[in-house]
């Protein structure tokens, strides 16, 4: 494992980790996922923050904190 990231979405939250590959880093396709479970996704990446949203439902923020293995 190289690194991790902290995915909080309201009261949840969840630790990816990021491992290399055969062919290097392997990512996890966000907006496929949130797609996948119903959610609509956009990203502001100046404030690297992404923001989940159910279909037709408010607004939930989506938070990341980085973290890397030394």
């Amino acid at each position: 494992m190289n690194a991790w990231v902290d995915v909080a979405l309201g009261h949840n939250t969840w630790r990816v980790y990021l491992i290399t590959a055969e062919s290097g880093t392997v990512m996890v396709p966000l907006r496929q996922l949130a797609t996948a479970l119903g959610f609509a996704l956009s990203w502001d990446g100046p404030k690297a923050v992404a923001d989940l949203r159910p279909e037709k439902q408010k607004r939930m923020p989506l938070t990341f904190n980085n973290g890397e293995r030394k």
